[in-house]
């Protein structure tokens, strides 16, 4: 069969690059015959995986002519179906699907995230859009629970998990009192004087990881710079994920005993590699992963304080035994959850008018 992926691929997005190598070595399990078309950014700087063609998603032309072409198309993870980043966003990836249903294609999510939208209008276009999709693999409850209210037919929704965790075991690489990772992203509100506050008193020394380009440089470089000036002896260290390798992470970094994480796939990490971390959590996957795992989590959608991550730290050194174990006991089922998307893949999964 022929396969089309969509999805934010090519940015330089750790997190979203290693969502596309999942997608695409889920395609290749379930059907070894298959040739595969990504939309990638043009401009990008690193080469579509192989054995697959890049089909530029910011030609009209180039993207029809793929979904026609195409037997299946499958959104590989993350949060597509969103007006958070612009609405703009949003309209693209509905047109693909409005097309892709037009053009009788089974249309696949999987793994995906729903946010609740901020326009009316947007709540409108993504329950059309999900009601063309064949199948729909959702990777946490309040998602689901979203997409089937918006489908009105449970058949078609699926409670399943993040790809990122597809393939994975738990590893222990927690290392007590050593240092704290810390990913950060930029947001609607304010965060950096916050963070830079408590950086600069930070009782460990602190890695920052930037899992974009640009932006998460940029918001660690003000970071750090702000606690410099508070602290001269402030100990900081940046380490750059490299852009698709999101499995060799912990080979890049030094020893960490706990993570602050904005970035979703930051925390996935963390939690994988059974490092209890503090999400900062600006949207509601970051939040909902947290609640999910038992971790510790501030909502920077509200304002808060170097206090507030100060106290937050405490307390998982207080119980790190108790936030470890939870995520022992609960990243197992989350890893089996998200390999429910290999359902989406069947050979079952076809069009229905």
């Amino acid at each position: 069969m022929n396969y089309l992926i969509v999805g934010y691929y090519g940015f330089g997005n750790t997190g979203d690059d290693y969502l596309l190598s999942q997608t695409i070595r889920m395609i290749q399990t379930t059907d070894p015959a298959c040739t595969i078309a990504v939309l990638y950014n043009r401009h990008a700087t690193t080469p579509v995986p192989p054995k697959t063609q890049a089909i530029d998603r910011f030609s009209i032309s180039a993207v029809s002519t793929a979904i026609r072409m195409s037997d299946r198309i499958i959104f590989g993870g993350g949060g597509l179906l969103q007006d958070q980043t612009s609405l703009k966003s949003l309209l693209y990836y509905c047109g693909i699907i409005f097309f892709g249903r037009f053009k009788k294609k089974t249309i696949i999510l999987l793994g995906q995230g729903f946010s609740r939208p901020r326009r009316q209008l947007s709540r409108w276009l993504i329950g059309i859009a999900l009601k063309c999709c064949t199948w729909i693999g959702c990777r946490d409850q309040d998602s689901f629970t979203y997409a089937a209210s918006l489908t009105k037919k449970t058949s078609t929704v699926h409670l399943t998990g993040d790809l990122a965790l597809i393939g994975h075991q738990l590893a222990f690489h927690a290392k007590r009192n050593t240092a704290i990772g810390l990913s950060v992203r930029p947001t609607p509100n304010p965060t950096t004087p916050a963070i830079a506050e408590w950086a600069a008193v930070s009782w460990l020394p602190i890695v920052g990881i930037w899992m974009e380009p640009g932006s998460d440089e940029d918001c660690l470089a003000l970071i750090q710079e702000s606690a410099v000036k508070t602290n001269t002896k402030f100990r900081f260290n940046t380490i750059h994920t490299l852009s698709g390798k999101f499995e060799t992470i912990g080979s890049e970094l030094p020893p960490i005993s706990l993570m602050i994480g904005m970035r979703y796939h930051a925390c996935i990490w963390a939690a994988l590699n059974t490092i209890p971390f503090l999400a900062l959590a600006y949207d509601d996957k970051v939040l909902s992963l947290a609640i999910e795992l038992g971790q510790p989590y501030i909502n920077t959608r509200r304002s808060f304080t170097a206090n507030d991550i100060e106290r937050a730290l405490a307390q998982i050194q207080m119980e790190y035994d108790r936030y470890q174990r939870l995520l022992i006991d609960r990243v197992p089922a989350l890893i089996r959850r998200a390999e429910l998307n290999f359902d989406g893949l069947s050979p079952l999964t076809k069009f229905r008018n």
